[in-house]
């Protein structure tokens, strides 16, 4: 070039000229370069100069390349704008090169670079002349046809109605055929079958517009020949704006084409390169190996079938093979190969096997298969394939054979990445078969046939490292069975080894093929999600996984075991650095979960003096149960009709010495896990009872104390012994003792804990299912139950004041129990609204802040001696509630 090349540079990377500038040497170009890095520099760069040529990164301060490039094209549309990207990726070029860019290299590799400059001003140079040519074409048709014929692009005039009346000899050329046939041809003949209907409706809607259009096809010459054209239409129109027709430019841009799929097939096969390589360092098994290499050979690769095939040296025959493609009759057929030796699948797969070096067909048509075989590789788009040894030294493993829809598709730079390739997953194989062979008794477990501890953590470290290096996300997972100790002690070892081998098996079911699982310690598993962008939907995914197996029935031989899992998870980089720490805090977490009753949780930097804590906790509790310091609270339970305390209900506080009172949610979990909550429980019931008959010696209308029943409790064969322990049998009258168990407790052995409750309440015991609504009764079972009372949970309460459909739900409930004879209390009242509703809903009774916090059995005392345990209700209710029909009492000690 005479006059120096004047680039306007847009990258951050201040370093980025020195990139460019070598191969501009090389080139023997004359450069001047004007390097910006923001939006304001670029636009006042194109508003004060003429740049010959735009290069551009994807990334600028403030601004991205293809809004960039979009301004370019408003501003200075002639001039070129080529990208000179850091990010590799067929579909970011592809979509480049939509947007008008003249073109997409990668900066590690520029040595394109002076060709794509000298071919977009080439373009530049021609878009100008085509551009001028048109104009002249306006003003005298003698010159035009003159100067058409000598045009290097195909022009075609076009009327009103759509029929051509002139082309050039260049379109004809570039179509195959003559002038002459153009003029006259079926235009619909002329595209490729996959162009034709998306461009027959470019040029419907052509006609009725009336707008410029550029757009891009294939056509099909005589001969078969396919060949890329960009065409541009342009309107034409009298002085009066009345238009006569249109005149069509098309250029022959067929090599430019083959360039960006080039382009695109390079960087597809780096990706499945990568890809490979990256399921290499994770697959520890070989059938994996081949399943992962084949699907990303379809994903990544675009390839129409792979087929990977694992071979006997000895026999020839086919051990282990897989297949993937898109058509499915082809697919079907490909694995059928799996069932047979390997000489009679194909010559070419018997030739490689037999030879060890790759055997490639360029164009299945020229060659001499049997018609059924053209026939379905014809249907299937398939027009090339290749088969490679799979070989290491002088031993082979297999073979593997991709097909492409493309003729000559395997040229030299994919050979060579190929050959890459087949090296990288020989090595695999052979590192694998080595391992097994050497390693299997030292790095698995016997009895799960998982990874033990050693390999699993050697995985880990594996999995921290590629993420360090690659900057993602790694979580180790820790899975334990919920006291599995007791399982072994109740149903033996032999039971508790065939349950640890129908857990492995259920997490190799649920497990991705991402996931490494392992069994880490005796009744706890581990599993590593080495890609983890997303926590939130991890957390969601295993906890939903955990709730299905919960309360779920395992059949080891003749027992059926009811087992529920917990689970901790560790991230890396947040909460460790490398495999020990990681498995270390997984660890930590899964001990929480189990003792906060959580089905999932993460580390944090807290969990492990939370434990500390709880472990100090736990001894406290063992001296306050030996100590007696729990207390009971009671709150009351308010009749809505009169206002008088009906019922009031046991609560329990731990009266620490080092805290001072300490609620329930506190300790209460605790005392169930450590076993304490029988004892407590007991103690309870006994003060209750106790407190009641101090009430009866006080008042001749003592209220009933209601007592909360653990799991624990109901769970003992001797429920009904220690309940009469307590309370003796009294056949002609009450005790002044009711109990309350939740809804999910009774659920859970329905027959038998209806047995044992029937048995209670015949001795005239009254029994409360608490947080009614909340767990997961069968309403054909509620009838059944020998119950009493429903409580209504306090979240529909608080909910229906703002929700119909909660209070629909709480209407529901009350309806339901009043046809079953049952009393309901609602829980959690803390407004007077909430309580005019509840009494518009005829519920019986309540208890909440709104009538009475719980309170000490002295205040409790001084309280019915005061009002005798009348509370003040809003006085605003009485009328709404004057025409409601009164309801007859159902049960008589409520009356």
């Amino acid at each position: 070039m005479k006059q120096p090349l004047r680039i306007l540079l847009l990258d951050n990377d201040v370093s980025a000229a020195g990139h460019i500038t070598p191969e501009l040497s090389r080139a023997q170009f004359a450069w001047e370069i004007h390097h910006i890095r923001t939006q304001r520099e670029f636009h006042t760069a194109l508003k004060q100069s003429d740049p010959d040529v735009i290069l551009s990164d994807h990334t600028l301060d403030d601004l991205d390349g293809l809004s960039a490039l979009e301004y370019c094209r408003r501003a200075k549309p002639n001039v070129p704008f080529i990208f000179v990207s850091a990010r590799p990726g067929e579909a970011l070029a592809v979509e480049s090169l939509k947007h008008g860019a003249s073109d997409y290299l990668i900066k590690g590799d520029l040595r394109r670079l002076p060709a794509a400059i000298a071919r977009a001003l080439e373009e530049k140079r021609l878009r100008l002349e085509r551009e001028g040519t048109t104009q002249k074409l306006q003003n005298s048709e003698s010159i035009f046809k003159s100067l058409a014929e000598q045009a290097p692009v195909g022009i075609m005039l076009v009327d009103i109605s759509g029929k051509a009346y002139f082309c050039n000899e260049h379109w004809g050329q570039i179509i195959g055929r003559t002038a002459a046939e153009s003029i006259t041809m079926d235009w619909s003949l002329l595209f490729h079958e996959d162009d034709r209907e998306r461009t027959l409706a470019i040029i419907q809607q052509l006609m009725a517009d009336k707008l410029p259009v550029d757009t891009s096809f294939r056509i099909v010459r005589p001969s078969g020949e396919i060949r890329w054209v960009d065409n541009r239409v342009i309107w034409q129109h009298k002085e009066s704006g009345e238009y006569f027709g249109f005149i069509s430019l098309i250029i022959d841009v067929t090599e430019q084409k083959l360039s960006e799929q080039k382009l695109a097939r390079m960087h597809r096969m780096q990706e499945v390169l990568s890809n490979i390589n990256s399921t290499i360092v994770r697959v520890s098994d070989r059938k994996k190996l081949c399943r992962d290499f084949c699907r990303i050979a379809i994903d990544d690769g675009k390839f129409s079938l792979a087929w990977i095939a694992l071979i006997d040296p000895g026999s020839g025959e086919i051990k282990y093979g897989d297949a993937m493609g898109h058509d499915k009759q082809l697919l079907a057929a490909a694995r059928k190969r799996h069932d047979a030796k390997l000489s009679s699948i194909s010559t070419a797969a018997s030739s490689t096997y037999m030879s060890r070096r790759p055997v490639l067909i360029d164009d299945i048509s020229a060659e001499n298969f049997g018609s059924d075989i053209a026939a379905r590789l014809t249907q299937a788009r398939i027009r090339s394939v290749i088969h490679m040894p799979l070989t290491l030294g002088d031993r082979i493993f297999g073979i593997f054979a991709l097909s492409a829809d493309t003729v000559d598709f395997f040229n030299a730079e994919e050979m060579q990445f190929l050959k890459e390739l087949s090296e990288d997953i020989s090595f695999a194989l052979d590192h694998l078969e080595k391992e097994e062979r050497l390693n299997y008794l030292a790095y698995y477990d016997s009895l799960t046939q998982l990874p033990n501890r050693t390999l699993f953590l050697d995985h880990l470290t594996q999995y921290v490292s590629n993420a360090r290096n690659e900057g993602h996300q790694v979580a180790m997972v820790i899975f334990g069975i919920d006291k599995f100790r007791h399982i072994n002690e109740s149903f033996g070892e032999k039971v508790g080894d065939e349950l640890l081998q129908v857990v492995a098996k259920r997490l190799q079911i649920i497990a991705t093929s991402a996931t490494s699982l392992g069994r880490i310690g005796g009744d706890t598993f581990g599993a590593i999600i080495p890609h983890c962008p997303d926590v939130a939907l991890l957390m969601s995914l295993f906890d939903k996984q955990l709730a299905e197996w919960a309360g779920h029935l395992f059949l080891i031989g003749s027992e059926e075991i009811s087992m529920s899992f917990r689970a901790g998870v560790a991230l890396f980089p947040t909460d460790g650095d490398n495999a020990e720490s990681l498995l270390q805090n997984a660890n930590a977490a899964l001990k929480l979960a189990k003792h906060s009753g959580q089905r999932l949780l993460f580390y944090s930097r807290a969990i492990n003096e939370r434990v500390g804590e709880r472990i100090k906790l736990e001894s406290r509790l063992h001296q306050a149960v030996e100590q007696q310091q729990f207390v009971l609270y009671y709150q009351p339970k308010i009749n809505l009709k009169t206002g008088r305390i009906g019922s009031v209900e046991a609560l329990m506080r731990w009266k620490d010495p080092e805290r001072g009172l300490i609620p329930p949610l506190d300790f209460i979990p605790l005392l169930e896990e450590t076993g304490m909550i029988y004892d407590v429980g007991m103690w309870a019931l006994k003060r209750a009872f106790d407190d009641h008959r101090e009430m009866r010696q006080r008042f001749s209308h003592a209220p009933y104390i209601a007592v909360n029943v653990s799991a624990l409790q109901l769970q003992r064969t001797s429920f009904y012994a220690d309940i009469m322990q307590v309370i003796g049998n009294t056949a002609d009258g009450h005790h002044g003792v009711d109990i309350e168990i939740t809804e999910s407790l009774i659920m859970h052995d329905i027959e038998e804990n209806i047995a044992k409750l029937k048995a209670v309440r015949d001795q005239n015991v009254h029994i409360a299912v608490d947080d009614f609504g909340t767990g997961y009764s069968s309403l054909a079972y509620i009838a059944k139950l020998p119950i009493d009372v429903l409580k209504i949970d306090r979240s529909f309460i608080i909910r229906m004041t703002e929700s119909e459909e909660d209070r629909a739900i709480v209407s529901a409930i009350i309806t339901l129990a009043h046809s079953l004879d049952l009393q309901v209390v609602a829980e959690g009242v803390e407004t007077e609204e909430q309580a005019q509703i509840l009494r518009l809903l005829r519920c019986d009774e309540a208890q909440g802040y709104l009538f009475c916090k719980p309170l000490p059995f002295d205040d409790l005392i001084a309280r019915l001696g005061m009002v005798d345990g009348i509370v003040r209700l809003d006085s605003g209710m009485a009328p709404a509630l004057a025409s409601k029909p009164k309801r007859v009492q159902r049960i008589k000690r409520f009356a």
